[in-house]
C-alpha cells in the first residue's frame, strides 16, 4: 500500500470538503419550485352550479387578462378559465382566473388595474381590504369601479404569489425578490370577478354580491383545488 504523505493526505481531504461544499451551495442557490400542483383543467375542476349561482352566457365580452400594450411581454398563464354565473334571482358576475406555475421579475400575473387602463378603460375608484374567505382567514382583495364611455363596471380581485397576496406592483416584485433569495420560485393566480351596473350607486351592491359568491366557490371546492385559489 503506498502510504500518502501528510501533506497530500491534508491536501486530499480539503479539496473534497471543498468540493461537497460548493455542491452543497449550487444546491442551496438553485431555485426550486414552491408550487401547489398545478390544475390539470380549471373547466373540470370548477363547477358549473354553486349554490345558488349557475353558469349561464353572458351577452359581455370579459376584459383580457394581460397588458396589451406591453407587446415584450409573452402570455403569462399556464392555465386560464373565463365564465359568467347568474344566481336565482337574477345577479350576474363574470369570474376570470389565470393561473401561472412560476412568477419571476421578468413574467408575473398582470394586474387588472393595468389590464382595464390598457383595454380603454378609466379607473374612478381603487381600494384594498381584508377579506374573510373562509371564515378563519383574511386576504387582501382589491375593488375598482371602471368604466368606458358605454360600460360601468365594478371589479373584485385578489393575486395570490405563493402564500402571500401582494396588492401593488412592489409588493410583487418584493414577494418575488425574497422568494429568489431564499433559492424558491413560486407559484401564481389571478382570480378576478366583475359585474356590469347602470350606476355607480349600486358598486355597494355589486361587491357584497361578489363577495358571497367568491367565499362559495371557495367553499364549493375540495380544499386541495381550493389551496390554488387561496393558500394560507
Amino acid at each position: 500500500m503506498v502510504k500518502l504523505p501528510q501533506a497530500s493526505l491534508r491536501l486530499a481531504i480539503f479539496i473534497v470538503i471543498l468540493f461537497a461544499a460548493s455542491a452543497g451551495l449550487a444546491y442551496w442557490l438553485t431555485p426550486h419550485m414552491q408550487t401547489q400542483q398545478m390544475p390539470e383543467d380549471f373547466e373540470a375542476m370548477l363547477p358549473k352550479k354553486i349554490n345558488d349561482w349557475t353558469e349561464q352566457p353572458n351577452p359581455y365580452l370579459q376584459v383580457g387578462l394581460v397588458d396589451t400594450t406591453d407587446k415584450s411581454v409573452d402570455q403569462p398563464y399556464d392555465r386560464v378559465l373565463m365564465r359568467s354565473y347568474r344566481s336565482n334571482e337574477g345577479a350576474q358576475v363574470m369570474l376570470a382566473l389565470a393561473y401561472a406555475k412560476e412568477q419571476s421579475q421578468d413574467v408575473k400575473i398582470h394586474r387588472p388595474d393595468v389590464c382595464y387602463q390598457a383595454q380603454g378603460f378609466a379607473i374612478h375608484s381603487r381600494h384594498v381590504q381584508a377579506f374573510n374567505i373562509d371564515g378563519q382567514h383574511d386576504i387582501q382583495l382589491v375593488r375598482l369601479v371602471v368604466s368606458q364611455p358605454s360600460r360601468l363596471e365594478v371589479v373584485s380581485y385578489w393575486i395570490r404569489v405563493g402564500n402571500e397576496y401582494p396588492v401593488t406592483p412592489l409588493n410583487m416584485r418584493m414577494k418575488i425578490l425574497r422568494d429568489g433569495l431564499a433559492g424558491k420560485v413560486a407559484d401564481g393566480i389571478l382570480v378576478r370577478v366583475s359585474s356590469i351596473v347602470d350606476d355607480e350607486s349600486e358598486a355597494a351592491a355589486a361587491f357584497a354580491r361578489q363577495e358571497e359568491f367568491l367565499k362559495e366557490m371557495v367553499a364549493a371546492l375540495p380544499p386541495d383545488q381550493s389551496r390554488v385559489l387561496a393558500r394560507f
